[in-house]
């Protein structure tokens, strides 16, 4: 778990770069000393399967999914600011409305 003073950091320094969802994702994956297939393990998907969504590859998941890595990467409900960000993200690459939002 972050601490607020950590999450807004990350915050800050995800949206100075302008990072895409799966560069994102990359950066808080990395944050947190987490590798690809411990992820991909605790999402039961394939470790080529998150980082080929970390690459651009394969387009952001959907809320399911989305939910699942955001537990993986420990991002628990003091970080919803980044959750929100990831899920606007999300959307905007997918070309939609933000899930969390349309609930």
């Amino acid at each position: 778990m972050m601490t607020e003073t950590n999450c807004n950091k990350v915050l800050d320094e995800l949206k100075r770069k302008k990072y895409n969802f799966g560069q994102s994702l990359r950066f808080i994956r990395e944050m947190q000393g987490l590798t690809i297939r411990r992820v991909a393990k605790e999402v039961n998907k394939t470790p080529t399967y998150i980082s080929d969504i970390e690459r651009g590859n394969n387009k952001p998941p959907e809320k399911k999914l989305l939910i699942k890595l955001m537990e993986a990467l420990s991002l628990h409900e003091s970080e919803i600011e980044i959750q929100n960000y990831l899920f606007d993200l999300a959307a905007g690459e997918r070309g939609g409305v933000s899930e969390d939002i349309v609930d």
